[in-house]
């Protein structure tokens, strides 16, 4: 569970909802306290030094809840919202370049994305947005968010979807929470609850200091295994989040402190107060780490393993979220049957693009021209590929 509530009351509110509303009183055991060396893809060739996944799309259908009109948040909101989660997930962030450089070095690409769901359970077409005009006030504090019969909205089939619920929390300073894996009591439950004030991208109903969307980065990476940087105790240097590449600290973070911010567990460069897992403003949470990345995907492949079944199933992936090459450089589908379509920034015109097998022979090269660039893949067999353009590498999957 997340909170985001100022230390000094956390336990009083905790303490109010759980025997008053029951429904924060969900456990949390750590499911994947370390990387697991089975789903990691180390490639077998040594050209190839870094360690690579296929980027996956996983599709989400949001249920906004509205008691007044100023709940019922845009269709633009949403998907920028979803495009915010998006580069936070690709380290493609414009404020990344904010993140201490001895951070940096360990910052991951967790190589997961999410669009909206174009096909509903039954088979309709969809938007991904659900909107349900409820008489209920303060829905998000009550178990009735999930239940129809409730005034609420009950979860697509949460093994093919994302459920992600936008709801009114009251005045609390609850940004969200989310179900780890596995743990969702009742299984209808199961996704993510995000108070509507800070679910967005700067639209005229967030509130500061949390107008930025971070909250919905934050609870999916709970919703994928993570715990807080802190691990699960306040002022206890031995609780830990299971990741060896986040510096031990004794509790949450509040405001935008500068860096380094040392205490009591982490001197000298101080504690990872920029990540994405900490309580931090917005404005200064800017990475996720490797080893958080390592967890994300070990639940991804054991207790939410059924999402990938349906990655790219349901959801369409627009320019806006498609496989990154880097911050100038995206292409798509992937995976590809007879060509990519390639779209790059102006000052890349010319550059060679290059594509190597799994062993790093080179099987093609072409210099492009304008953008976009389509490419025929016709001569290239099915299986995997890298594609290179400019500095970065990126897998490319052919399939029939």
């Amino acid at each position: 569970m997340d909170t985001r509530i100022p230390v000094k009351f956390l336990s009083v509110i905790l303490m109010f909802l759980y025997m008053i509303l029951g429904f924060w009183a969900q456990a949390q055991k750590c499911l994947a306290n370390s990387a697991n060396d089975a789903i990691i893809e180390e490639n077998a060739n040594p050209k190839f030094s870094a360690k690579i996944r296929q980027t996956v799309y996983l599709p989400v259908v949001v249920h906004i809840l509205h008691n007044e009109n100023t709940q019922n948040i845009s269709e633009s909101q949403i998907k920028a919202q979803i495009e915010r989660v998006n580069e936070d997930f690709s380290k493609l962030n414009a404020d990344f370049v904010n993140t201490p450089s001895i951070f940096q070095q360990v910052a991951a690409d967790v190589e997961i994305q999410f669009c909206l769901a174009t096909v509903d359970p039954q088979g309709n077409t969809s938007n991904g947005i659900t909107r349900t005009e409820t008489s209920v006030p303060e829905i998000g504090l009550t178990e009735f968010y999930y239940l129809t019969n409730k005034g609420g909205k009950a979860a697509w089939d949460n093994e093919k979807y994302i459920n992600i619920w936008v709801a009114d929390l009251g005045d609390s300073e609850i940004l969200g929470f989310a179900t780890f894996p596995g743990e969702a009591a009742p299984e209808g439950k199961d996704g993510v609850l995000i108070n509507y004030r800070y679910f967005g991208n700067q639209g005229s109903h967030m509130e500061a200091p949390h107008e930025l969307g971070r909250a919905l980065t934050h609870e999916m990476g709970h919703y994928f295994g993570l715990f807080h940087t802190w691990g699960e105790l306040n002022d206890d240097c031995n609780s830990d989040d299971g990741c060896e590449d986040t510096p031990l600290q004794d509790g949450p973070t509040f405001g935008c402190p500068s860096f380094p911010n040392p205490d009591i567990c982490t001197q000298n460069n101080g504690i990872m107060f920029m990540n994405y897992m900490d309580y931090s403003d917005d404005a200064c949470l800017t990475m996720f780490t490797q080893d958080q990345k390592d967890i994300m995907w070990t639940s991804l492949q054991d207790e939410r393993s059924v999402l990938l079944d349906q990655s790219h199933s349901s959801c369409t992936v627009s320019n806006s979220s498609t496989t990154f090459i880097d911050k100038n450089c995206h292409f798509f589908p992937n995976p590809a049957t007879t060509g990519i379509t390639i779209i790059y920034s102006q000052f890349l015109k010319d550059q060679s693009l290059k594509i190597y097998d799994v062993t790093g022979d080179l099987v093609f090269k072409t210099d492009v021209g304008s953008s976009p660039y389509y490419m025929q893949l016709h001569d290239l067999e099915t299986g995997i590929y890298y594609l290179s353009f400019q500095y970065e590498l990126k897998k490319l999957v052919i399939i029939d």
